[in-house]
């Protein structure tokens, strides 16, 4: 029992030890800017060696983390045609379109894709789109850089990891069953906090390398050819659809005609009774 103390209590000391390697590392982040954006990320490669107690290692890159991400809405003429011209914009950029919904009401076709492309090719990706693709509705670009996020979860994945190690050895040296199962509780708490880390790592990683850009097309469909077809397609469009609505309202007053029937004879059974009271 006095060994599982000793050992607890040296737990502690380097639990504070950390803490404070923590605090001089993010004085020194605040301190020295310019330093940080030559860090790209630590990439804990967490071997599970064979001392559990071994630190993991870690590796530095140059850089920094950005993620970029976009809303495009395109107004086309030919929806099939410009369809085509992203797809081959994409694939010539190595990106990819992670999905793709059509939708058509009215008079109206339009596609929504949302594409992932490296994140070194998205400012050529939005060039190529803003290149004659049609007439822009809505743009929306953001950019975030994610580069202090992922340092600190990294370092703290570091002493998670650091923690797990040391209880693993006290599991060993635990005595009673009172001490196992405490020291497993606290085992696996560290290792769900280091899975949520983990993952949350891989997603930046994967917002980092890929870029997300949202792109809507639409088109106005209509028979007639212009030069500029934009206001004469939805003027067309417009009256070709009050033309519809009435139709559907003929359409409607046909398909109720037994009530309108009763209505009418209603109303001039009221009406006659009305003028023979005042006539009497």
């Amino acid at each position: 029992m006095n060994k599982i103390i000793v050992v607890v209590s040296c737990i502690l000391f380097a639990g504070c030890q950390n803490q404070k390697s923590e605090s001089d590392h993010n004085n020194t982040y605040a301190a020295h800017p310019a330093q940080v954006d030559l860090v790209e990320g630590i990439e804990v490669a967490p071997p599970r060696s064979t001392d559990p107690s071994a630190p993991p290692k870690f590796e530095l890159k140059a850089g920094s983390k950005m993620v970029k991400t976009g809303d495009l809405h395109f107004e086309v003429t030919d929806l099939g045609k410009s369809k085509a011209q992203v797809d081959s914009l994409v694939k010539s950029l190595n990106g990819f379109i992670v999905n793709e919904s059509y939708f058509s009401e009215g008079n109206q076709n339009s596609y929504t894709l949302i594409i992932r492309t490296p994140n070194k090719e998205f400012d050529s990706l939005m060039s190529g789109l803003n290149s004659g693709f049609g007439r822009v509705l809505s743009s929306n670009i953001n950019v975030s850089d994610v580069t202090e996020e992922y340092v600190d979860l990294n370092i703290r994945l570091k002493n998670n990891l650091s923690y797990l190690g040391q209880y693993r050895v006290i599991l060993k040296k635990a005595n009673s069953i009172k001490e196992i199962l405490e020291v497993e509780e606290k085992i696996r708490e560290l290792e769900e906090e280091i899975e949520s880390k983990e993952g949350r790592l891989k997603y930046l990683d994967d917002q980092v390398t890929y870029s997300t850009l949202t792109l809507k097309m639409s088109e106005w469909k209509s028979t007639v050819a212009a030069a500029d077809p934009i206001y004469t397609i939805r003027i067309l469009n417009a009256f070709k659809t009050g033309t519809q609505l009435l139709f559907e309202f003929v359409l409607f007053l046909f398909k109720i005609w037994p009530f309108v029937l009763i209505g009418l004879m209603v109303f001039l059974a009221r009406r006659f009774l009305f003028k023979r009271v005042l006539l009497k």
